[in-house]
Formats: structure tokens, sequence, C-alpha cells
């Protein structure tokens, strides 16, 4: 496993731990754990590039399981010594009740010496032990192991683990070693010729006795994505818009309640959506790898299993390797097709001015590996792979962070102080604002945890902005919305260095489109009360002040400056996280300080209180 870094990678199938070299594609080691077992893993432990350390959780006794890979007969002593130092200090970070399990390749052969008949087995594929197996024989024996690999009695090419170039050398160099006390519960080690692994080691299968916990099965629901892309054609909106308006208008007549005005809104979105657009289709990740390519996979396959048959000769050995060369060559010429397509369809892009559809190609094709937000590391450092511990690290950061430090010079702030605001008459919002409102929402964004995306409220048709009408005047004359806005989905995003970091996230909330409808409506209504108030000072959120405008007129002062030669000076104050946790009854009290129209506050109040945010 020579890839880079450490993490955890999660497969439909399976989740891939591995501890690599932090820069370069040498070494590496690792587990791959089937879905069944992924919610038994307690504990994963990279330690570096020849060692990584998993907990299993079982029913009687835990167990730990040690990876390694060895240094070779020719490195020095000192990369040795160094290699079982580092070993012993992950062995005995295992907790000493659990079943302790050493395995993968250790370069070390083994003997059939009566002198270590304590420790290894009687059924070893060599004579003599070498150097390294030496080391190992000396490490097992220090912690009352055994070296179960070479106990059970097969033939000689059931037995070793690693084949020379010229095929004419096989040794026993790979293991498995475990506690004494429970040596009894592994009842067979072999090697696997069969699997075809494109590599100079076979696999090698040990068959262990024990009981494992029983673990829940979290089903989770797939995350379907509407495809929205098929709005772009008039006829699919036409046809929406209808399907929407008769759902609309077909509805039972029902008390106008806040919640089933916004049940029957979503409801008549959601299923006109699944029927007249659908779902996305999965891409197919390699599309290159075709019939053609399959066929050569298979061909190549068979020559191996010829190889392995007896009276093998030279001729059948060349057959498989010539297989494998042009298997190669064709994988590759099959790659460089789909990239030499995939620049077609990206200048095509440029060729028609489709932007967004550019910068997604090229960032797909240059973009690096990314396994995502599996496993993250803990306050103390330590690599986090479990579910839930991860969930829960998400919930404390993201908690701390939106909640700011609770304090400031002004003291405690009494919830129940009322809101003196200034006793201006504010009309409910007319048809043509909410109208406006939802024509401003931004395309191609996540929808929120309702899953119902903008395009849809904007190619609904006037049936649904009459019902979103209805809908927001009533919340503001209630001054109370629908529970299913009050919640928002937090969406970590990595900027760089550490993906195991979380402050290396910046978080995103998705939040529900209509709640954005309402908000905006709001935010038009406090506009001409808040400009005539903010000094050209502030610049955050506020039109033509954007980071853009400073960066260019920073540049242009620095440019007359330097043409002038005179200094200049530059204070810049990074707050962390200033608009993600600001104090909120600080909030309304300044609002009510200004003389913010009380109504106004309290549809700002409605909007920011018993919020819940998720962290997906």
């Amino acid at each position: 496993m020579r890839w880079i870094g450490q993490g955890c990678l999660r497969k439909k199938n399976c989740d891939i731990y591995y501890s690599c070299h932090p820069e370069r594609h040498e070494f590496g080691c690792g587990f791959v754990v089937g879905a069944r077992l992924r919610r038994r893993v307690s504990h994963f432990l990279p330690i570096n590039e020849r060692l990584a350390t998993i907990r299993i959780t079982a029913k009687f006794f835990n167990i730990s399981l040690i990876c390694a890979h060895a240094p070779t007969e020719e490195k020095d002593d000192v990369t040795k010594d160094a290699f079982y130092a580092e070993l012993d200090r992950a062995y005995g970070r295992c907790p000493s009740h659990d079943i302790k399990i050493l395995l993968g390749d250790f370069n070390a052969k083994v003997g059939r010496e009566d002198i270590f008949g304590a420790t290894v087995g009687q059924f070893s594929l060599h004579e003599t032990t070498s150097s390294n197996g030496l080391r190992l024989i000396g490490f097992a024996a220090a912690h009352n192991m055994v070296v179960r690999s070479t106990g059970f009695r097969h033939l000689d090419i059931h037995k070793a683990s690693w084949l020379s170039p010229d095929r004419l050398t096989r040794n026993q160099i790979d293991h498995v070693v475990i506690d004494a006390r429970h040596a009894s519960n592994v009842l067979d080690v072999r090697s696997c010729r069969g699997p075809n692994i494109d590599s100079d080691h076979y696999l090698v299968a040990a068959k262990i006795r024990t009981r494992l916990c029983v673990a829940k099965v979290a089903r989770r629901g797939l995350l379907r994505k509407l495809d929205i892309g098929k709005l772009q054609s008039q006829r699919t909106r036409d046809a929406f818009s209808t399907q929407v308006t008769g759902l609309l208008s077909r509805a039972t007549p029902t008390p106008e309640d806040i919640s089933n005005m916004w049940a029957l809104i979503s409801h008549s979105l959601r299923t006109s959506a699944e029927e007249v657009i659908g779902f996305q289709r999965t891409p197919k990740r390699n599309p290159w790898y075709d019939q053609e390519c399959r066929d050569a996979t298979a061909a190549k396959d068979a020559a191996y299993g010829r190889t392995l048959q007896a009276g093998a000769t030279r001729a059948v050995v060349e057959v498989y390797r010539s297989r494998r060369r042009d298997e190669k060559r064709l994988f590759r010429r099959k790659k460089r097709e789909q990239e030499r397509r995939e620049c077609e369809s990206i200048e095509s892009s440029r060729d028609r001015n489709e932007a967004r559809n550019f910068y997604q190609r090229v960032k797909r094709l240059t973009q690096g590996f990314k396994t995502g937000g599996v496993a993250c590391k803990d306050d103390d450092g330590n690599l986090i792979t479990d579910a839930e511990i991860v969930l829960r690290l998400w919930r404390d950061h993201f908690s701390s962070l939106l909640a700011g430090s609770g304090h400031d010079d002004y003291g405690e702030y009494d919830p129940q102080t009322p809101i003196y605001g200034t006793d201006v008459d504010v009309p409910t919002p007319s048809h043509a604002e909410v109208k406006d409102a939802i024509q401003r929402l931004k395309n191609n964004k996540t929808a929120g945890a309702d899953g119902l995306p903008a395009e849809l409220f904007k190619a609904a048709g006037d049936m649904l902005v009459g019902s979103m009408h209805k809908l927001i005047s009533k919340i503001w004359l209630t001054e109370s919305m629908p529970d299913d806005w009050n919640h928002s989905m937090i969406c970590p995003i990595l900027k760089n260095g550490d993906a195991t970091l979380r402050t290396n996230y910046r978080g995103i909330s998705l939040l529900p489109v209509a709640y954005k409808v309402l908000t905006s409506v709001l935010c038009e209504n406090l506009k001409p009360h808040a400009e005539a108030l903010i000094g050209p000072y502030q610049c955050g959120f506020r039109p033509g002040k954007s980071t853009i405008d400073q960066i260019f007129t920073l540049r242009q002062i620095l440019e007359k400056f330097y043409e002038n030669q005179i200094d200049t000076y530059h204070l810049f104050v990074d707050y962390k996280a200033a608009f993600d946790s600001p104090r909120r009854d600080r909030l309304y009290a300044a609002m009510s300080e200004l003389g913010i129209p009380a109504k106004l506050i309290r549809l700002c109040m409605m909007t920011l209180s018993n919020t819940i945010s998720s962290v997906r």
C-alpha cells in the first residue's frame, strides 16, 4: 500500500485504514475492513509507514492487530533496531487483556531449530533462521507470543509467501504472530497463490476462531440528488410547473396552520420533481475501463493460472509476463484516450461560454485524490475512526465555534429584557416582494435538509408564488415559522493542510430554500433602516464593498504612494470566525438602540431562535 499520508477511506463494501509515508510513495501498511465489521472497529492508530494498529471489538476479548513491514536483510542494524523498538512501543500501547496479533511482511525466514520450539512451529519452509528471523523470534519470545504461520502442515507451495523474480527461489517471510495464551484460536495459516495481485508476494490467509460482539448496522438512506439540469429545457419547466400547480390546486382545504401550509408546498414540489425530472445518475468512475480491458485482464489471469500448474515451463511464464505487459500497455492507452476526450470536452465548454461546466471539469481533472472526512484527530492528536465518535468531535467543534465565548465587557444580557424598537408600522410583504425574492435565489446551490433546491421554486410558476406569499404573510403576522426551517446541515469543507485536523475545515450551513426566501424579504425590509445608520467604514455584506473591491482599492493606494515615494502602514486584524459566533442577544439590543422597528427585531429573533444544526 504505497499511498501518501494517513487516514481512512470509506468504500461501498469496505473501509481502508492506511498509514503511509507523508511525502513519497514508499512502503506503507494498513487494513481493509469489510462492511460487516466496520462498526466493530473501535480504534486505529497509524504510527509510520511501517507500522499501524487497529482494535476490533469482540465479545469476550477485544483484538488488537499490528500490521508491520519490517526492513529487509540488507538494511543496517540501526534501521532494524529502530523498527523493533517502535514495534515494542506499539505492542505496549495495546491493552494488556486484548488478543494481540502481529501480521505482515517481516522479511524474516524462521527455521525449524529445536531451540526455538516454544516460539515457532515444526512446519516452517526453512531449515535455518535468518538474521531477521532471529529478531522476530526474540521479539515473540520476549512478549510470550507464538509464530503460528509455521505451525501447520502444508505443502511447500502453500507455505511460501514470496517468489523471486526468476521464479526459482521461494521464501516464507510473511508471518502471523499471536499471544501464546490464545494461540489455539488460530486454526490455520497458509498462502493463497490463486489471487493475482501483480506482486512478488502471495496472499497469506489465517483462520481465527473468535466471537465478535453484536454491532447494529445503521441503515442510512441514500442522498439522491434531483436532476436539476433537465429544467433548462422549456418543455420540462412547463411540465413541472403544470404538475405543481395541479397538486396545489387539488389539495384538500385545511386550516391555515403554518405547518400544514408548508407541508403542502414541500410535498407538491418534491412529488412533482421526482415524477418530472427524476434523480441524477451516479457517473461511472472509470469510463475508460471497457470490455476490451476486461478481456485483457481475463487473458492475463488465465496465463497466471497456468504458471501455477505443475511443470510450468519458462515459455508459460513468459506468456504470462507478455499478457501482463499487454494489459498495462492497453490501460495506459485507454487512460490517455479518456484524458484526451475530457480535454476536448473542456475546450468545447470554454468555446460555448459554459463557465460552470468548464471549471467543474478542470477541477475534477486536476485535483488530487481526497479521502473525505471519515476520520479526524481528537484534541490529543489521536486519529479517531469510529463514526459515532467522529460525529461527536465535529459536533463539539462546531458548538464551540458557533457559540463563542459567551462573555464580553458588557456583562450578561437578560433574555427577558423587552425590545424597545420604534413603533413604525411594518406592512406584510406583497406578492411582488415574495416573487422577487424567489427570482433572486442563486442557482446551482446545494439544497438544505429538505432536499429542495432553489431551481424548483423558480420553475414552479405563479401558483407556488401565491402559496409562498400566503405562508410568509402568515409567518409575518404570527411571528412563528415551520419547525423544519430551524434545521440546518453543516458541511465541513477542507481549506488546506492535514485533512484529519478539524481546524483546517470551514463549515458551510445548508439552509432550507424557503427559509432563504423569508430572510431575503426580511432583509429587504431592514435595508432602508440600516443603510441610514451604517457608516462607510462598514464593508461586510454590503454591495460594492466586497473583498475584491477592497483589494482593488488597496492596490490603487499602494501604487500611488509608491509613485510619490510615501510610506504606507497597514494594520490587519483578523477576528477568528467573527461572523460565525456573534452574541445574538447583543444584536437584538443594538438593533433596539439604533431605532429599528420592533416588528422587524422580533422577526429577526424568530429566525435565530430554536435553531438546530447537524453535521453531514
